[in-house]
This record gives structure tokens, sequence and C-alpha cells, in this order.
């Protein structure tokens, strides 16, 4: 009868069930702790978001204030620079023509042709009065009161073409293609250019000008100092 050997020995493992059960536990307890963290850290960084929104609608809505107030004194200053304009303009003589005045205002058929029935009796008396001497004079006394508010200026050949400045302007601005502002005008009507005082007293009167024919519809003003031919008038 034959005998069998002894059966081999089972190994015996080191990692056993209980200290699988040790490492995973470990494990666990770690992943928890970073699942924790990461629900913190969520949280912290949500409300931060909603404290970052909250400062950027308010800095939005301060941004809104601080440029109406800007606008607001911008608005402020041109008129108040428009206004001391007006003064200095006064003080250096400056006055509309008659021309000027009569710029865009409609006269009416019947009223036209007496007025002009009444110019040209008017113009028969004058030419027999401008033989004698004195009539002389007064005529030259009459063109040179005409002429003031041109005189009122350094002398300029282009400028000296047009029958007053009104008419200089207006034919400037009306063949430029795009908006044009006073040192544009000077520009053009003194290319050699002009002293301080010079450049500063004809820089008024040109923005006056400029200023008075876009009131009465002829020039369109598009921002504060700059115009453009107004072609719907």
């Amino acid at each position: 009868m034959t005998t069998l050997p002894a059966p081999p020995k089972p190994p015996q493992n080191l990692f056993d069930s209980k200290k699988k059960l040790a490492i995973y536990s470990q494990m666990l307890a770690d992943l928890e702790q970073n699942a924790s963290y990461q629900q913190e850290a969520i949280a912290y960084h949500a409300q931060a978001l909603k404290l970052l929104e909250a400062e950027a609608a308010t800095t939005q809505t301060e941004l809104e204030a601080c440029r109406n107030i800007i606008n607001s004194l911008n608005k402020t200053q041109q008129l108040a620079a428009n206004a001391t304009l007006d003064e200095e303009n006064q003080s250096i003589g400056y006055n509309p023509t008659e021309a000027e005045e009569a710029d865009g205002v409609e006269i009416p058929a019947d009223q036209f042709k007496a007025d002009k029935s009444k110019q040209t009796i008017a113009v028969k008396k004058s030419q027999t009065k401008a033989k004698s001497p004195k009539a002389k004079v007064k005529l030259q006394e009459q063109k040179k009161s005409k002429n003031k508010l041109d005189s009122s200026l350094p002398p300029s050949p282009i400028l000296d073409t047009y029958e007053n400045i009104t008419a200089g302007v207006l034919d400037f601005v009306k063949k430029q293609e795009g908006v044009i502002s006073s040192p544009d005008v000077v520009a053009h009507f003194y290319p050699d250019g002009l002293n301080q005082t010079q450049q500063k007293k004809v820089a008024k009167s040109f923005s006056s000008v400029l200023s008075l024919q876009s009131k009465k519809g002829i020039l369109e003003r598009t921002v504060p100092g700059k115009y453009m031919w107004n072609n719907k008038a």
C-alpha cells in the first residue's frame, strides 16, 4: 500500500485581511477629509464670488454717476465759456452785419417787391447826391462802416475776396467734407500763421460766426466747438 506525502503548506501572506481593512480604512478617512475640504472651498469661493459681484455692481453705479457728473460739468463749463466768448467778442467790437442778421430769414414776396422799389428810388437819389464832394465823403464813410467788421481782423488776402467774414467762413465750411473747428478756419484764412494775440482774437471772431450760423440752422454743431454744413437746411 502506497502512502501519500504530506500536503503542501499554504503560504503565510503578510498582507492579510486585517491589514487590508486597516489600510482601506485609512484611505477612506483621507478621502472623507479631502471631500470635506473641497466642499468648504466651494462654499468659500461661492461667497467670495457673491461679494465680488456686489462690489462690481457698486463700482458700475459709481462709474455711471461719475460720468454723469463729468458730463454735467462739461456742459456747465461750455456754457460759461460761450458766455465769456460772447462778452469778449463784444469787447473787441464784433457785431453781426445786416447781411448776417438777414441770413435764413424768409421775406414775403409782396414785401420784397415793395422794399426793392424803395431801394431803387433810394439808389437814384444817392447817385444824384454822390456828385457833390460832401456826398463822396459820406459814401466813403458808409463804406468804411460796412467793412468795419472785416477791418477789425488782421489782413488776409483770402478773406478779402469775400464780402464779409460770415460769407468767407460759410464758403469754407461748405467746401469741407467733414467736421471743422475755429482753428481750422484760422489756418485756412491765415496759412502763414499769426502771433498769439492775433490768433486769439481771430479764433474768437470765427468761433462766434460758427456759433451764430449754427443757431440759424445753416451749420450743424456736432459737439461743442465742432461744426459742419447742414445739408438739411
